[in-house]
């Protein structure tokens, strides 16, 4: 068995989920698995009479999952679904988990696969909504900060919105039991108080009027939860349970970003280009403010050094840093190799230099090679395991500190990311390391730099 990822933390929307699970079912499917945690909870929760089905989105992510008996690569394989039930029993237990990650308007599968489910089982699905996401970006402190990588609308653009899958789960006979949101403030606001008048705020020029709670979740809920059942008379259930998250650094990680395998190919290459095409049109001359809290750890700048900047993408903050610093050398490295290559000029001419490589095998470097290592936001989307192989190279190759500026922090201050402990990562592999807050607004939400002390 080879079980990766598999922490028992679970988010808010996840553990609503787990709740949801009763010890009398007995079959169960989890469709976007992803690391198996909210399966392996759920596994946990009703014990070993029930049968769990997966269901992941790469048939690489099949290692994440490989302790359950049934697994799929195929969200919409329904032939794989009924051989399933044929050898189990109906499914009595769905989880449709981050629905925007493989949906495609596939209502025809969707409404087969209820088919194949016992009336009344209890249906959880969840995923980004349109108009909220589109809406609350611009309130994201990571995005006042200038750290894009929470919230990238090319890269994981939602086609799903609350409104309009409420109206599609009423009209193929669903009965809502559950509703639950991850709210901006003034959607937060409107629910705890429950105003008797609407309430009205404006973003990027549109007004806003929330009267209900179904208008403060279709535009004000970043991600959204719904648990309904199927075949069965809406007129016997109670009205659904409402609850709400305020949205975190911590959790938007977890549920915005997609982890580098559920990016697809053609969102990450279409996001750079727009990205390169901009950067050609009007360079950035200047470095950003979290790049600049980076190169402060460096100390003298008159000192040559050479810096490795760890997932570098497509070159932007290499092509800026080595404006910066002319006289170090600059080198980066990502796993993308298409990434790479298509800002390769670019960062040529600028005098710098990037390359590319599996982030499960040693990079590409000698030992030692670098006078210290940077990485902007680059562990927090990567899972534990790559995570631990990524920190023991970059150990390796670095004869000074390594710095990571990241968006989110864990207990003590251990750096939590996703749903690993970065610190934790480092001191596995026999590292110290410290943690401190550089960008926060009193909140724990914020940037944070762990520094990796060079070694003696």
């Amino acid at each position: 068995m080879r079980c990766l990822n598999s922490p028992s933390i679970l988010n808010s929307l996840e553990t609503k989920i787990v709740d949801g699970a009763s010890a009398d079912l007995r079959h169960i499917l989890v469709v976007n698995a992803g690391d198996g945690r909210v399966a392996r909870a759920i596994r946990a929760k009703v014990g070993a009479g029930a049968t769990i089905s997966v269901v992941t989105i790469l048939p690489e992510q099949s290692a994440w999952v490989d302790d359950f008996e049934g697994r799929s690569s195929n969200a919409w394989d329904l032939e794989w679904y009924a051989a399933r039930v044929k050898k189990h029993g109906p499914f009595d237990f769905v989880v449709l988990y981050q629905l925007h990650e493989f949906w495609h308007g596939e209502l025809a599968q969707l409404l087969r696969l209820f088919d194949l489910a016992k009336p009344g089982a209890l249906f959880w699905s969840s995923f980004l909504n349109a108009q909220a996401q589109r809406l609350i970006t611009r309130f994201l402190p990571p995005a006042r900060l200038g750290f894009p990588t929470l919230v990238d609308p090319f890269r994981c653009t939602p086609s799903l919105d609350f409104g309009s899958w409420m109206d599609f789960v009423g009209r193929a006979g669903g009965a809502i039991t559950d509703l639950w949101g991850m709210l901006d403030q003034n959607a937060q606001e409107f629910c705890k108080k429950q105003p008797d008048k609407p309430v009205q705020w404006e973003s990027r020029g549109v007004k806003v009027s929330i009267a209900t709670f179904a208008d403060a979740f279709l535009w004000g809920a970043t991600v959204v939860g719904i648990a309904f059942r199927t075949r069965i008379d809406a007129a016997t259930l109670p009205t659904p349970a409402l609850s709400f998250s305020a949205y975190s650094g911590t959790l938007l990680q977890a549920l915005v970003v997609p982890y580098p395998d559920l990016q697809t190919r053609e969102g990450v290459l279409a996001s750079a280009r727009l990205e390169i095409e901009a950067w050609r049109k009007a360079p950035a001359s200047e470095v950003g403010t979290l790049a600049r809290l980076l190169l402060d750890q460096m100390g003298d700048a008159a000192k040559p050094k050479r810096i490795l900047l760890a997932g570098s993408g497509w070159g932007r903050e290499l092509v800026v840093l080595k404006r910066k610093y002319p006289k170090w050398e600059w080198v980066g490295f990502d796993g993308n190799p298409d990434l790479v290559a298509l800002g390769k000029d670019l960062v040529f001419d600028a005098g710098a230099s990037a390359v590319s490589g599996n982030i499960s095998a040693a990079l590409p470097f000698a030992d030692r090679a670098f006078d210290g290592v940077l990485s902007l936001g680059y562990l927090s989307s990567l899972y534990e395991g790559a995570a631990r192989g990524v920190a023991k190279e970059l150990r390796r190759v670095s004869s000074g500190g390594i710095y990571h500026l990241e968006d989110g922090r864990g207990p003590d201050q251990s750096m939590q990311l996703k749903s690993f402990s970065l610190k934790a990562v480092y001191s596995d592999i026999g590292c110290n390391s410290t943690v401190q807050p550089v960008l926060v607004d009193g909140s724990p939400n914020g940037m944070y730099m762990l520094t990796v002390a060079a070694p003696v």
